[in-house]
């Protein structure tokens, strides 16, 4: 409820705030407007009827409102933090920040507005900033205070985002011992818990939230999150779509749930294209904006090119995002990478070194990297993420740039027509693959990916020692039952042949117990063995990952959900891959990446061609440690590798759609 002004108030903006404080708003704002008729500059009468106007559910002409009475008095703290709830509401964090950042600054200590700084540059990704003023405020209160929980539990959600989740699991739990219902502690729990591998644990948390709260759809999201990671895509969808119920326009539990959609083995592209048409009704169509006009550029002037990605890290999408930064041709396209990155790296800094134009646009929310993209002047914005997390998909659906790509990280339709094209190749997506997208296709000459090898990779193993191992490094999650009874084929047909699997695989973990033990039911009731079956769980970079490729003899490919950095691994490291082509594009990279380094015949058009190729590489040991020793050699000499041919062809694709774009011939 509004707090009148410490001044005498004028009569008519006391029958406000008691029609106000009775909830009835319209009555409230007629009241206030009969006031700033006669007084447009009264910032009293600017603010409560911003508020009511906000509270009424008008965010954007309540952030207009109260911003007139900040520029009229701004002393007045509380103008400042209503300004940042209206500001918070209609998605411009940065300025939201900027507002509780001033409002503190004028009164402190403020507990409340202190919880939603730190809240507002969490979600900023901020959160080392937000640590200090929760911290301040928390010093500043009694150990039994109320206002401490919901300040703990915006602590616990910053110190998870600066990489500390035990140190947030302990912060959590202190803010539930003092209030066992707050809902955010539940959820800074969860995602900690999360991040931390206990996804028993998380999703208990979570269930324990979604008792109390069951209409919060961010929670019903993070459930989503939790089961994903437990590979139970069904389930996680399931959630999403609970979500999704609640809150029709919510960004990441659409894109979610389109990741889910992805690894389930029934989902078609016509599914796909479906459920990305149905979050750019609900998420980009509001946001459409006009296609900006193109800049007058001087005859030969290169195009300015960004590529916008959170993934310049230590990613699988960082291995084919250093092609393009480090070959193109500086007469052609002027390259700016658009660094969205929460977390960067060591990888971080080499793409940088690579970039000859470096934007660091983490921290900006939708508002402010719009308008940062636009001041750029650049040509064109090619999004790397596509529905992958991190994703800015709600910008570029305001139209940035005059030209807009999608490319790399997703593997399917991101749904936005604002989308200039799909930048994919004529193997993962043949002709007649138009119908399931929103995008056109642009496809590209020998593939649409370029991978980077590590320059530390070890050197391959031609033929290594003991019984014949094939292997798959891929997310679980690719690996349904259907797979795995495939797999377990192909050893039924190969005596004493192993199968050894890589990932995130905690042993102690009840989610990683159940699935092995689902594949040992698999194996022993196809007539193997199921201590044949090897699961080894993630290697620190440090430790040499890719030197565990030196055990494996041949790669078998997840479907319909392929490999992609995973096949590049293998294949660098001198691992042959049988893969299977199925009718997306998602269940094509392999048949595209294999194509490239001469391998046609590992790629299989049905399950039977599939084992029998597996089956058949494995009979000839010679052969295979022929094929072997030569892999990496042959892949360095293919496309696949081509930096600089690879950055060629891109920037004949963008040449020819800027052209379009401006009718000329």
């Amino acid at each position: 409820m509004p707090t009148p002004p410490t001044s005498p108030p004028d009569p008519r903006l006391t029958r406000g705030l008691e029609l106000h404080r009775q909830g009835r708003l319209a009555e409230a704002e007629a009241a206030y407007r009969a006031l700033l008729a006669e007084r447009p500059e009264d910032p009293d009468g600017l603010h409560f009827l911003g508020l009511a106007v906000l509270q009424g559910g008008r965010a954007a002409e309540a952030a207009r409102l109260i911003g007139n009475a900040v520029e009229l008095a701004p002393e007045r703290p509380t103008f400042h933090f209503n300004l940042g709830q209206a500001r918070l509401a209609v998605g411009r964090l940065a300025d939201a920040a900027e507002s509780f950042a001033r409002a503190l600054a004028l009164q402190s200590p403020w507990p409340a507005c202190a919880g939603m700084l730190g809240a507002t540059l969490g979600r900023l990704g901020r959160a080392a900033e937000a640590l200090a003023p929760l911290e301040a405020a928390l010093a500043a209160l009694p150990e039994a205070a109320p206002e401490r929980p919901p300040l703990l539990a915006a602590r616990a959600a910053a110190l998870r985002l600066t990489g500390r989740p035990e140190s947030a699991v302990a912060v959590a739990r202190q803010a539930l011992a003092q209030a066992p219902e707050l809902a955010d502690a539940h959820l800074a729990l969860a995602n900690a818990l999360n991040d931390l591998g206990r996804l028993d644990e998380a999703e208990a948390a979570t269930r324990t939230l979604l008792d109390r709260a069951p209409k919060r759809a961010d929670a019903w999201t993070n459930l989503g999150n939790i089961l994903a990671a437990q590979w139970r895509p069904a389930e996680a969808e399931a959630a999403y779509r609970q979500a999704l119920a609640l809150a029709p326009g919510q960004h990441d539990a659409h894109g979610n749930l389109l990741l889910a959609l992805t690894y389930t083995p029934t989902t078609t592209a016509a599914d796909l294209a479906a459920a990305a048409a149905d979050w750019a009704r609900a998420v980009a169509a509001p946001l459409a904006r006009p296609r900006p006009a193109p800049r007058a550029r001087r005859p030969g002037a290169p195009l300015r090119v960004g590529y916008l990605s959170p993934d310049f890290r230590r990613h699988s999408c960082g291995y084919f995002l250093q092609a393009p930064l480090a070959h193109h041709d500086p007469a052609r396209v002027e390259v700016h990478a658009l660094a969205d990155v929460a977390r960067p790296d060591a990888m971080t800094a080499e793409l940088k070194a690579l970039a000859p134009h470096w934007h660091d646009v983490a921290g900006l929310d939708d508002t402010a990297l719009a308008e940062r993209l636009a001041a750029l002047g650049l040509d064109m914005v090619v999004d790397c993420a596509g529905h992958t997390r991190g994703n800015r998909l709600p910008v570029l659906a305001r139209r940035p740039a005059p030209l807009l790509l999608t490319w790399l990280g997703f593997p399917a339709t991101t749904g936005l027509a604002a989308f200039d094209g799909r930048v994919v190749d004529a193997l993962t997506d043949p002709p007649g693959s138009e119908a399931d997208h929103a995008e056109p296709l642009c496809r590209l000459e020998d593939g649409f990916l370029c991978y980077t090898p590590p320059a530390d990779a070890p050197a391959p193993e031609a033929d290594p020692a003991g019984p014949l191992t094939f292997g798959s490094f891929n997310n679980l999650a690719k690996v349904h039952d259907g797979v795995m009874e495939t797999w377990a084929a192909i050893l039924a047909r190969v005596p004493d042949s192993r199968l050894l699997l890589k990932g995130r695989l905690p042993p102690e973990a009840p989610h990683v117990r159940a699935r092995l033990a689902r594949f040992g039911a698999i194996l022993a009731a196809a007539g193997v063995d199921p201590g044949r079956l090897e699961a080894h769980d993630w290697i620190a970079r440090a430790a040499q990952p890719l030197a565990l490729y030196r055990r494996v003899h041949i790669g078998l490919d997840p479907f319909p959900y392929n490999g992609t950095t995973t096949t590049c691994e293998a294949l660098w490291m001198g691992v042959p891959v049988v893969t299977l082509a199925g009718d997306r594009h998602a269940a094509r990279v392999g048949a595209s990446l294999l194509a490239r380094v001469g391998l046609d015949h590992l790629i299989a058009a049905d399950r039977a061609g599939y084992i029998e190729r597996a089956v058949e590489l494995a009979a000839d040991r010679p052969a295979l440690a022929a094929l072997k020793a030569g892999l990496r050699d042959r892949m360095a000499d293919s496309p696949l590798t081509d930096g600089a041919g690879f950055a060629r062809r891109l920037e004949s694709l963008y040449e020819s759609l800027w052209r379009q774009h401006c009718g000329e011939p």
